[in-house]
Parts: structure tokens; sequence; C-alpha cells
């Protein structure tokens, strides 16, 4: 069943009790989560930082898991997928999975 209480520490919780409710935001602790199938699934902490399968993300973004995998898609049948990788004052890197049919990979500089 469905209901609202603290969870762990002050703060508030909305799904089942304990720390794997659906939605759990900690204030004392300062992180937010979210839980299902009773076990958390993401946290994002006090600095920001999201975590995927963890509870102590050591990075921006961290993904946790026996095969993570990360799943970028482009819904247009010609165009690309693509990621960025930029410093706001100097130049970056962008690789592009090609959508032309051939497949393909293409890596490029980019500016910033």
């Amino acid at each position: 069943g469905s209901s609202t209480g603290t969870g762990e520490g002050d703060g508030f919780g909305i799904g089942n009790n304990g720390a794997t409710d659906a939605f759990i935001w900690n204030y004392e602790n300062g992180f937010i989560q979210f839980g299902t199938n009773s076990a958390e699934r993401l946290r994002v902490d006090s600095s920001g930082k999201v975590g995927i399968g963890t509870t102590s993300a050591d990075a921006n973004l961290h993904i946790k898991g026996s095969y993570p995998t990360v799943h970028i898609e482009r819904d247009h049948a010609t165009n690309y997928s693509r990621l960025l990788l930029d410093n706001t004052s100097n130049d970056g890197v962008a690789i592009d999975v090609i959508g032309d049919g051939t497949g393909g990979l293409r890596i490029s500089t980019s500016a910033a």
C-alpha cells in the first residue's frame, strides 16, 4: 500500500515504509532517493551527485551494476546520437553514431 511517512531522518517519504520508499526526501542527511521493488534505484546527494545503483556516488553521475549500460537513442531515422565532451573555455570532442543505414562511429573535435 501507499503511505506518507518520514522515511529515515527529517524529511518525508511516499510509498512503502523504510529505506525503499518510492520517493524519500531526507532533509537531515541531505539526499533524495527513489526506489522500486524493495530496493533503492537512484539517489541525488546534497552535493548534486547522482547515483544509479549506488548510494554513494563518487562522480557527478555514477552508474553501478553487474552490466551497466547507458542507452542514448535518437528518434530520427537518418540523423545520429551524440556524446559531447566539452570544456566551456576550450574545444571538446564529439562522438557520433552515424544513422545513415550503414552504421558507423565518428569522433571529431567540437567548438566549446
